[in-house]
């Protein structure tokens, strides 16, 4: 897979300012009810996050370790 340079340039450029902008926008429109939230009920906010971090981790190992599998010869 050759791609020009000039195409993974604008690509990525144009990947980098989607995501940046759409996470301006959600901490300009979110950002002070996130931070009321989580100074409200830190501890609870807290282990949610930790939870939902630990739970896309290991569905990626997973997906990962399946890969492995099927690319391995028997």
């Amino acid at each position: 897979m050759q791609y020009s340079v000039k195409k993974v340039l604008f690509s990525l450029t144009l990947g980098r300012i989607i995501r940046y902008s759409l996470l301006a926008f959600l901490a300009a429109r979110y950002g002070r009810q996130m931070l009321t939230v989580i100074s409200q009920q830190g501890h609870p906010v807290f282990i949610a996050v930790i939870g939902l971090i630990t739970a896309v981790m290991a569905a990626l190992i997973f997906i990962l370790a399946s890969k492995r599998k099927k690319r391995a010869p028997s």
